[in-house]
């Protein structure tokens, strides 16, 4: 049909008006307002898989579908760079202590915890700075550090340091040369006014030394100050403005006298405390407590309110002493704060083959009434062994409770006593005897004892009639009971016997000769025996007296306080007797030097002749003369090339040193 006119007209603009059915997608970016998903079925923003894409653009998100529940979004933080959301286990790694960013810090830091440094006191740098007076006024807080060239200007209400405005009072100070005390300085002549500081310190020679006075007092209208002290004291003092009480005088706060920081109340507001507190104290998401024992690890109980028994100590020695308590008296005698209950104890360890170590007994089960507990902390048979038939494994030595060996004749035991009436034959084995420093007491005939505390060769005993008898005389020559002397004893004897070997003559006479030469012999004259009249016992002809390398030396009794030291000076004490003290610095009182049995007991052997040891202040020069050293008590000097006045010692022998101490021909 052909349509003309107004109805084409109308047709047309119904078709323009006619819906189109074609696909339309809306851009939420451009096109989207206020968009409010509150009402919707389902909600779906994320791109959601298995693998991460390979690159994104920052600000970007993915739900990674395999991941563990709570871990399974990743936002994109740089250019092709995924971070995991929420990674708990992570989070308490970097946080717990010793973690990346441990929860307490000495270092002030932003969302960090302060904990003190090793002097016990929080760095300056956790507190907030003082807030200016900027026409709304400011808040109290630490003084801003100052700066380079700072140091003649003032803190001024702003937060801010600047010139002071006004000359600054210097303060004042004046010096005690002579010990004095009290230390009186009036008002009128420090001129500081009554607010004033004070500060004292002593005169130690090269050094001033802080200490403190016995009280420092300062008049609250005058301003007359008076330092006291203990007893006399030279030094110097020093009043200064207290700071704030007019002009720009005055000291400063040393932060370090700060003591219990508010750090809630601080202002600081580098992270928010209390979600950090919730989410690492106990109970916390990642709470640093464990229930597992490790190294360093903070426990916590179980479901059951106990610790695992990995956690605690080895409490074996207490159960045992508790237990001997409950076997005297019973549980009612022990205080029930003291008991422990066996289940708190590790149980005992068996034996493995490499030992095994004490503990708790293992429960015993069903069944194991009449069982016995074993080596390797099991529950088994007990044995019933019999005097026929002893029980125990193969290669075991046990007797019955008729204290007889099973299936063996003649023998016996008696407590730790075994007796046996037959032969004992040990083939190519060994047998051992009882052996000690020292004799037994009492003996029964036919024991025998090895004395360890005896000279090699004389060390075997034989009871013969309820008496110790040495067997055989440890000579070489194999001769038994009779025969020569021992091997190493020597004799000293008025005439010669026939019967001894090692024998050496001594004849009375002026004095007492020994005619053994090798190796040396000790010897004195005994005037009980000798008379010891004038010159008598001189010694002339051969009997001469040869020092050698060594020293003549005597011995008084050492002082009980002060006593002697090896290798340095000796001086006496004054009394009766006298008693032999180490010398002191400077004194020219000497007996000679201590060579040994030096200290505050028993009698030291002092030097007077010959060649001894002695400590020096510093090493000698050989040839020069020693006297007693100036500063340290008992020390020797070097004296140089000038014979001594007072003091003298000897002559340095050897620039050798020997353990610390240089020799001295001696000349006292």
């Amino acid at each position: 049909m052909i349509v003309h006119g107004p109805m084409r007209g109308a047709l047309l603009v119904l078709a323009m008006a006619a819906p189109s059915f074609s696909e339309t997608r809306v851009d939420l970016k451009a096109q989207g307002r206020n968009v409010d998903f509150g009402s919707a079925a389902a909600t779906k923003p994320f791109t959601v898989g298995t693998t991460l894409p390979g690159t994104c653009s920052i600000g970007q998100a993915f739900f990674k579908s395999d991941a563990s529940a709570g871990q399974n979004l990743y936002l994109c933080t740089a250019v092709n760079s995924w971070t995991r959301v929420n990674s708990a286990e992570l989070h308490a790694a970097a946080h717990k202590h010793g973690g990346v960013d441990e929860v307490a810090s000495a270092t002030a830091g932003a969302n960090v915890i302060p904990k003190a440094k090793s002097d016990g006191k929080l760095d300056r740098n956790w507190l907030p700075e003082m807030t200016g007076d900027d026409g709304a006024g400011g808040q109290s807080g630490a003084v801003p550090a100052p700066g380079a060239g700072d140091a003649e200007r003032c803190l001024k209400g702003n937060g801010a340091w600047g010139d002071c405005g006004g000359a600054s009072p210097a303060p004042y100070i004046q010096q005690f040369l002579g010990a004095s005390n009290p230390w009186t300085i009036a008002g009128t002549t420090h001129g500081l006014g009554a607010n004033v500081e004070v500060f004292a310190q002593s005169d130690g020679g090269a050094k001033w030394n802080r200490i403190s006075p016995a009280s420092v007092e300062i008049g609250k209208s005058t301003g007359d100050v008076t330092v006291t002290w203990s007893k006399a004291t030279a030094g110097r003092i020093m009043i200064s403005r207290l700071q704030g009480s007019g002009g720009a005088g005055g000291g400063t706060m040393d932060h370090s006298q700060l003591t219990n920081l508010d750090y809630a109340n601080s202002g600081h507001v580098g992270f928010a405390a209390e979600n950090h507190g919730s989410r690492h104290r106990h109970g916390g998401g990642d709470e640093v407590a464990t229930g597992t024992p490790g190294a360093n690890a903070i426990p916590k109980a179980d479901a059951s309110g106990k610790l695992a028994a990995g956690w605690m100590p080895d409490l074996s020695g207490v159960y045992e002493a508790l237990s001997r308590k409950n076997q005297a008296s019973g549980y009612a005698g022990l205080d029930a704060a003291v008991k422990i209950s066996r289940a708190q104890l590790p149980a005992m360890t068996g034996d493995q083959g490499s030992g095994g170590q004490t503990g708790a007994v293992p429960v015993p089960a069903a069944g194991d009434a009449s069982k016995c507990l074993k080596g390797d902390a099991t529950w088994g048979a007990c044995g019933t062994g019999t005097g026929g038939a002893p029980g125990g494994a193969s290669g075991q030595l046990q007797y019955n409770s008729s204290g007889v060996l099973g299936g063996v004749t003649g023998t016996s035991v008696s407590g730790s006593t075994i007796a046996h009436t037959g032969k004992i034959d040990l083939g190519g084995g060994k047998l051992g005897i009882p052996s000690g420093a020292g004799l037994p007491g009492s003996c029964v005939t036919g024991e025998v004892f090895l004395n360890t505390n005896a000279l090699s060769g004389r060390r075997l005993y034989a009871c013969e009639g309820g008496t110790w008898i040495l067997q055989g005389d440890g000579n070489d020559g194999g001769s038994g009971g009779g025969g020569g002397g021992p091997i190493d004893a020597e004799y000293v004897v008025a005439s010669a016997n026939s019967t001894l070997t090692n024998e050496y003559v001594a004849q009375a006479g002026a004095g007492i000769v020994i005619t053994k030469t090798s190796p040396n012999m000790r010897w004195e004259v005994d005037c009980s025996y000798v008379g010891c009249q004038g010159d008598d016992n001189n010694f002339s002809g051969n009997n001469q007296l040869g020092l050698g390398t060594k020293y003549l030396d005597f011995s008084v009794a050492n002082d009980t306080a002060t006593g002697t030291t090896l290798n340095k000076l000796v001086s006496w004490t004054n009394g009766d007797p006298v008693k032999a003290v180490r010398a002191p610095a400077s004194s020219g009182d000497l007996l000679g030097i201590c060579a040994g049995a030096c200290g505050t007991s028993g009698s030291p052997r002092i030097a007077i002749r010959g060649r001894a040891l002695c400590v020096f202040d510093s090493p000698p020069t050989p040839g020069r003369y020693v006297a007693v050293s100036n500063s340290t008590p008992g020390n020797c000097r070097d004296a140089g090339a000038t014979k001594p006045s007072s003091g003298l010692v000897g002559v340095v022998y050897s620039a050798v040193s020997q353990g610390g101490a240089y020799e001295v021909v001696l000349m006292f």
